[in-house]
């Protein structure tokens, strides 16, 4: 785009929000069950998942980018009793929960430098630029680099109680998507 020349490429886009840390438990229809990122999720599925929050964070040695899944039909947050949010996407999006945020996570030297804040910190995304291998060799290739320029992300948000059956009855209520001609 001609409005954002000279930008540099963008690392994700997307928005975060918190949620309480009672919804500690995620679901999703995506790539899993680990972490994917648009270089790196041929390993990663795509099917229905389920974990704790703190099951998705990666420990590396020296804090970093973690636990992105790519390619979310939705998720959903809950607690022990089922209840909670979910996110669905229209069509795709990708997304990670963590107790830090980003700003934590890079200014951390030492897992034990990250201390949890009051809330998770929910990243929906619809795109996450690519990795490479940037800490040991190349940059990620051109067609997984994010470009600045107009971008649009669509999600809905609902919330939901009584657990898998009251997810599985949310996804049977989404509105089937049109096809375009």
């Amino acid at each position: 785009s001609p409005l954002c020349g000279g930008l540099p490429h963008l690392p994700r886009f997307g928005f975060r929000f918190g949620v309480i840390p009672t919804l500690d438990r995620v679901m999703w229809f995506g790539r899993g069950p680990h972490e994917s990122y648009c270089d790196r999720k041929e390993s990663a599925f795509v099917g229905r998942y389920e974990g704790s929050v703190d099951e998705q964070w990666v420990p590396y040695i020296r804090p970093q980018e973690n636990g992105n899944k790519t390619d979310v039909r939705w998720m959903a947050l809950v607690d022990r009793f089922g209840s909670g949010l979910m996110v669905c996407g229209s069509p795709l999006f990708e997304f990670s929960v963590h107790r830090y945020t980003a700003e934590q996570i890079t200014a951390a030297r030492h897992q034990t430098d990250l201390v949890p804040g009051d809330d998770l910190v929910v990243n929906i995304d619809l795109r996450h630029g690519g990795l490479g291998s940037n800490s040991c060799g190349p940059r990620p290739l051109p067609q997984y680099l994010l470009s600045p320029g107009p971008h649009t992300l669509s999600v809905r948000l609902r919330t939901v109680s009584g657990g898998t059956d009251g997810i599985q009855q949310s996804v049977q209520m989404m509105p089937a998507r049109r096809r375009r001609r």
